[in-house]
């Protein structure tokens, strides 16, 4: 009886104990208890400064849309304040983004980019939705994919579209004119007109 008691008292003592350690760890730590951790985000006032790019490089989970328009724009919609990360830069010509944690089962955030002309397109995880080319028109047009729901292209007008996909569960390139392709795809579903 004795042994029982010792037991109940020593499991009463630990669980009287567990909060204060818990509170004590998280104000010596660098990860409190109890927060979440900050997003890690490129701030909305670097974002607006982007520009001169004609290629994007993507590797995040988020639904992504570019589109012509005549100036530069990288707009990203978060899910929440709490959830996602998602960085910017651009170099020599290149938009480079990226960021997880940025969807659930049900829903995603979103990141829509504009610019008058577009080279090419490099994707790594963007997972469902997906991702859309719209309306542009040029010489060439590089788009690979590894890792997609889906991937549409919508009124483009190019003289050349060289297209690699892989892992992505459909393709549309209905509503385009390409004076000549070159696909590659890896056990995908491509619609054409």
């Amino acid at each position: 009886m004795k042994t029982s008691k010792r037991l109940l008292f020593g499991t009463f003592a630990v669980l009287l104990a567990a909060p204060v350690v818990l509170v004590a760890y998280s104000r010596v730590s660098s990860q409190p208890y109890a927060e979440l951790p900050v997003p890690e985000r490129t701030p909305a006032a670097e974002l607006a400064r982007l520009r001169d790019f004609t290629e994007i490089d993507v590797n995040g989970d988020f639904e992504l849309e570019i589109v012509r328009g005549n100036t530069w724009s990288v707009d990203y919609t978060p899910l929440s304040p709490e959830r996602g990360n998602f960085n910017a830069s651009v170099e020599n010509g290149l938009l480079t983004i990226g960021g997880f944690g940025n969807r659930t089962q049900t829903a995603s955030s979103r990141v829509r980019i504009t610019l008058p002309g577009l080279e090419a397109v490099h994707a790594r995880y963007v997972p469902s939705p997906g991702i859309a080319i719209r309306n542009f028109d040029g010489n060439a047009l590089d788009v690979s994919v590894d890792f997609t729901e889906g991937l549409v292209l919508e009124n483009n007008r190019y003289d050349s579209l060289d297209l690699t996909v892989q892992r992505a569960n459909l393709v549309d390139l209905r509503g385009n004119s390409f004076g000549s392709t070159r696909i590659a795809h890896f056990g995908t579903t491509i619609t054409t007109d």
